[in-house]
């Protein structure tokens, strides 16, 4: 049976488990990480966690073997998160930044950007201006359809047809 460690507000109980097992967490982070600022960080972070669930923990197992076993799952995360980190920048890195400002690029932009505006003049009156004020003053449905008296289904199928009728026309920027 397991019994609740005692309030953390008795910091020297606390001290105590952290005395008792810090090195032992220490080198097995370390052991697994080969990087003493990560493997002080693993310890602490674990502590840390301990520290906050302390009112509500209680040992199921041996608090050493509990310590070491967190340790290794905080190891683990660190490696998780790391490689998910690498992952997201060799996409970025793959796909080219959003923003990258090429010529080419710049011409594109500019055709498209008249294309939209030959193509939203092309919209019937209430449709246009419901796209206008949804996608270029950034108003939201109920916004629109206050300002135009409008219930906000009509709003919402105003929307859809200009967009639909937008994405047939622009096929060859797709």
């Amino acid at each position: 049976m397991s019994a609740p460690l005692p309030n953390p507000t008795d910091s020297a109980v606390f001290t105590q488990v952290y005395d008792r097992y810090w090195k032992r967490m220490y080198n097995l982070a370390f052991y697994y990480t080969q990087d003493n600022e990560l493997a002080k960080e693993v310890v602490q972070m674990v502590f840390e966690s301990l520290w906050k669930r302390w009112d509500t923990f209680s040992v199921e197992e041996w608090l050493e073997a509990y310590l070491l076993k967190a340790t290794r799952l905080q190891v683990a995360a660190h490696y998780r998160k790391q490689a998910a980190r690498h992952q997201y920048l060799e996409h970025l890195n793959q796909a080219g930044t959003p923003h990258e400002q090429t010529t080419e690029n710049q011409i594109i932009f500019g055709e498209l950007t008249h294309r939209i505006t030959q193509l939203v003049e092309q919209l019937p009156g209430q449709r246009r201006r419901v796209f206008e004020l949804s996608r270029w003053q950034g108003l939201t449905n109920r916004e629109i359809a206050a300002e135009l008296t409008l219930a906000e289904k009509t709003v919402e199928n105003h929307l859809t047809y200009a967009l639909h009728f937008l994405r047939k026309r622009l096929t060859d920027y797709l």
